[in-house]
Order: C-alpha cells, then structure tokens, then sequence
C-alpha cells in the first residue's frame, strides 16, 4: 500500500466547508471543528451566530473494491448555531441554515478528486432547555461520503517491464527484453 496523506480523514471537513462558504451567506461564520458537538463545546460560539461548525466524526468499516482499493465510508456532522435576530427567530434561522446545508451537501463529492457523492444526509433539531436557557438554537446535519484509497491494481498492470507467459502455443514474452 502507498502512503497516504492525512488530513481530517482525507478532507472531508475541510471541503465540506469551502463548499458552504461558497454558497451560504457571507453572515454565516463557518469553520472546520475538532470533534464531536455538545452545548458547552457550541456555547463558545454564540458570539459569532449564526455559526457553523463542519467536524469529521468518524468512519465506517473500509469496502474493499476489485481494483483492490478501499473505500472509507467517512461520517461528517455540521453543527447550525444561532441566536434571536431583529428579523428571524433563531428556531427558524436554524431551520432554514440547516435545510440549505443538506441541500448543498446531497449528492456533492465537494470537490473531492477520490470521493464518492455525499449520501445519507440527515438533519436534526437538538432542542433542549438547556439550549433555550442560553438563548441559542442548534441543529445537526450529517452525512457519509465515501473515500477511495489505496494502490489501483489495475493501473499497475500498465507498468509491466518484462515477464514471460506460458501459453498453450508456446512461451510469449511480455514487456520490453533485454
């Protein structure tokens, strides 16, 4: 197997927010984030609401495929965070942020050269109490986009130097001889 290079998983994250940034409004803070989501993690962010926040979650087992690649089934989330507005209650600026998001995450490969489209997108509201108390609406929206790694096989038949083959007729060389 080749080395591969690491990034957050292969840079879903990082993509996923270059794509919102190019279509959400300018308003919207986005940003990759380091892991998982809870209320203390996004109270942070209140100041900067409406804010999202893209973090690679985890992944899947790997796929094996015939080429002898695999593809990683990587699991991505982005957390909507907003507050009251003069204009829009934060429940429905959420709403609609988080509505957006799966929109342009469905079936997006993100720019990514080796990923698959983005698949399962879901969204849910995290309503809580505690989440009202502190003034704040959040939602969470998560996907799977699959990742290609790993040593094309088939691509490496192509680089056949030399080698023989018996053959019912006799022996054939393959590849440049000396």
């Amino acid at each position: 197997m080749s080395a591969l290079t690491l990034t957050d998983s292969f840079g879903c994250a990082s993509a996923a927010v270059a794509q919102l940034q190019a279509y959400l409004p300018s308003n919207v803070d986005i940003a990759t984030h380091g892991g998982t989501f809870n209320l203390e993690a996004l109270k942070q962010f209140t100041v900067m609401a409406p804010a999202v926040r893209v973090a690679t979650l985890g992944f899947d087992t790997p796929i094996r495929v015939s080429s002898g690649e695999k593809d990683l089934p990587v699991k991505v989330a982005a957390a909507i965070i907003t507050k009251d507005t003069m204009s829009v209650p934060r429940d429905q600026a959420a709403n609609a942020i988080a509505t957006a998001i799966a929109l342009i995450i469905d079936n997006n490969k993100l720019g990514i050269d080796n990923g698959w489209p983005c698949g399962e997108v879901k969204g849910v509201n995290e309503y809580s109490g505690k989440v009202q108390d502190v003034g704040l609406a959040i939602w969470q929206v998560t996907w799977t986009q699959k990742i290609r790694v790993g040593e094309n096989l088939f691509n490496l038949a192509g680089q056949l130097v030399a080698g023989t083959l018996n053959a019912p007729d006799g022996v054939i060389a393959l590849g440049a001889t000396s």
